[in-house]
C-alpha cells in the first residue's frame, strides 16, 4: 500500500501534465513550480487524498475496494492501449506483441468486472459514479479548448495589421498567431512604430511551429523566442525585460501587451487567464514598464452554431 501511494504521488502529476498538454484538464497542470516539479498536480492529489481520508474516516480497509478495482481498470486500459499501439505501428514482431497485450487486456477486464461486482456494496460503487463523471469532465474541458481554439483561428488572408504611428516601445507576449494576437498587433501598431513580440519557449516543437506561422502570416514585427529548459516563464521574461529596461533613455517606457479572455462563466477562469494574471502581477515590479491587458471576447455559442450549420449543409 505504501508503494501504491508513492506511485500515485509520482505518476499522477506526470499524467496530469500529459492530459493538460493534450487539452483534457486545465493547462495549469502542465506548468512546473520553482522546484521543477508539477506543483499543481501535487496539490491536486494532496487535496483529493485529504478528502478521501476525511470521507472514509481514515479507515483504510474501507478504501481498499477502491484501490483493487482501480488498479485492475488501470491494467486493462494499459494492456488495451499497448494492443492498439502495436496494431497501429506494426513494427517487427507486432503480431506477437498484439497477442500478449490482447490476452492481457481480456484477462484484466474479466478480473476488473469480477472485482467490481464483488466489491460493489463495499464501496466500489463510488467508482461507478466517479469514473464516468471524470470522463465527462475531461471531455467537456477538451471540447471547450477546441471551441476556443477554433474561434481564435486565423488564416493568412485575414491577417491585416494596421500601420504604425509613434515611437513607444511595445512588446507583445505571444503564444500563437491567432485572432487575439492580431488584435494585439493592431493595438500596438496604433501606438508605436517599434513593436516586437516575445515568446517564452517551454516546448521546442511549439517554437518551431510559431516560426513557421510567423513566416506564413508575414507578421510585420520581430519575434524573439527565449528557450526555458526549466519550464519557467517568469524568470526568462524578467531577465529579458530588465535588459530592455536598462537600455531606455530617461523618460522612455516599454508597454508590454498581454491578452485576457473575457469569460462567459466563473469557472472559465480555471481554464484561462492564469498565465496572464501571473505575468501582469510580476510586471508591476518594473518601474519603466506599463502592462496593457487587452481583452478578447470569444463566443462559444457562435462556434456551436457554425458546427450545426456545417452538419446541415452536409
Amino acid at each position: 500500500m505504501i508503494l501504491a501511494a508513492n506511485t500515485a504521488y509520482n505518476g499522477l502529476p506526470q499524467l496530469l501534465y500529459i492530459l493538460a498538454h493534450d487539452g483534457y484538464v486545465p493547462r495549469q497542470f502542465a506548468s512546473r513550480g520553482t522546484k521543477l516539479s508539477f506543483s499543481n498536480g501535487i496539490m491536486f492529489i494532496y487535496v483529493i487524498s485529504a478528502l478521501l481520508i476525511i470521507g472514509f474516516k481514515s479507515e483504510t480497509h474501507r478504501m481498499i475496494p477502491l484501490y483493487s478495482v482501480g488498479v485492475f481498470i488501470s491494467f486493462t486500459v494499459a494492456q488495451f492501449s499497448m494492443f492498439l499501439k502495436w496494431r497501429k505501428l506494426k513494427e517487427k514482431g507486432w503480431q506477437y506483441k498484439c497477442w500478449i497485450n490482447g490476452i492481457g487486456a481480456i484477462v484484466t477486464l474479466i478480473v476488473s468486472i469480477i472485482v467490481f461486482s464483488t466489491k460493489f456494496i463495499d464501496g466500489a460503487w463510488l467508482l461507478g459514479i466517479a469514473i464516468p463523471f471524470l470522463m465527462y469532465l475531461m471531455y467537456s474541458v477538451h471540447k471547450h479548448y477546441a471551441y476556443v481554439e477554433h474561434q481564435l483561428m486565423l488564416t493568412p488572408d485575414k491577417f491585416h495589421p494596421y500601420s504604425k504611428v509613434s515611437s513607444t516601445q511595445c512588446i507583445i507576449m505571444v503564444h500563437d498567431v491567432n485572432k487575439p494576437f492580431l488584435k494585439a498587433v493592431n493595438y500596438a501598431n496604433s501606438i508605436s512604430n517599434n513593436v516586437s513580440a516575445l515568446h517564452i519557449c517551454r516546448h521546442c516543437e511549439h517554437a518551431e511551429k510559431l516560426r513557421k506561422q510567423w513566416d506564413e502570416f508575414q507578421v510585420p514585427c520581430k519575434l524573439r523566442i527565449i528557450e526555458t529548459p526549466y519550464r519557467d516563464i517568469i524568470r526568462p521574461m524578467d531577465e529579458y525585460l530588465w535588459k530592455r529596461e536598462k537600455a531606455l533613455k530617461p523618460g522612455e517606457n516599454i508597454s508590454v501587451i498581454v491578452i485576457k479572455f473575457m469569460i462567459d462563466h466563473w469557472y472559465d477562469n480555471i481554464l484561462h487567464n492564469q498565465t496572464t494574471y501571473f505575468i501582469s502581477r510580476h510586471l508591476s515590479k518594473h518601474k519603466s514598464i506599463s502592462t496593457v491587458v487587452l481583452p478578447f471576447h470569444y463566443d462559444l455559442h457562435h462556434v456551436e452554431k457554425e458546427e450545426r450549420s456545417a452538419l446541415k449543409n452536409q
